[in-house]
């Protein structure tokens, strides 16, 4: 039988005690807390990434949700400080356009849940996991859209820009790469962070 993450590594994580902030030195494998105080167990494989660090799935271990979590690498000594603002930055961003006045717009955008925040930077943003893949990953997997599939996410993009552009942002790095599809094939902007 196999068993949850959240029920082999619950012993774990009681037993480190630590408060809001504190994740570790290893980005994966082991419990981090973040801010609300709600435990997160980042899987050992990513999702993906880019500039700004790597992406991982992770438990949370009270609800057994499962989120993406972006991590700035500890490795990228020379830019951290700039990653490490860049990703505060994407994080306020998110926030901003979620407690904007556009619903329907920020739908299709994806929310921030929690961050951990050490010495005053933001490492790691947990983030609503999207499952489906990119829209590049489809195109290059399914070749083009359907015409019905194309007016669908052109629309959601459409109302995702409204709502960002209605709480002062613009992407400036909208691309194939940069929207999620969900299971349904809905869209999520991500990457606000460049």
């Amino acid at each position: 039988r196999r068993r949850p993450l959240s029920e082999l590594l619950a012993p774990a994580l009681m037993a480190q005690q630590r408060g809001p902030g504190a994740s570790g030195a290893s980005p994966t494998g082991l419990p981090v807390r973040g801010d609300s105080g709600q435990p997160y167990v980042l899987e050992t494989d990513d999702i993906g990434g880019g500039a700004m660090g790597r992406v991982y799935p992770a438990e949370q271990l009270t609800t057994g949700t499962t989120v993406a979590v972006k991590v700035v690498p500890r490795s990228a000594r020379s830019r951290r400080n700039l990653l490490l603002a860049r990703l505060r930055d994407e994080h306020d961003t998110l926030r901003k356009i979620h407690q904007g006045r556009d619903q329907e717009g920020r739908d299709f955008v994806v929310e921030p849940l929690d961050a951990v925040t050490e010495n005053g930077n933001i490492t790691h943003l947990m983030m609503e996991f999207v499952g489906g893949g990119s829209l590049r990953d489809y195109l290059l997997q399914h070749g083009q859209l359907s015409v019905a599939k194309t007016i669908r996410l052109c629309s959601q993009l459409a109302r995702a820009l409204r709502a960002a552009h209605g709480a002062g942002v613009t992407h400036r790095d909208l691309k194939p790469s940069n929207i999620m599809l969900d299971a349904a094939g809905d869209a999520r902007v991500i990457d606000f962070g460049v």
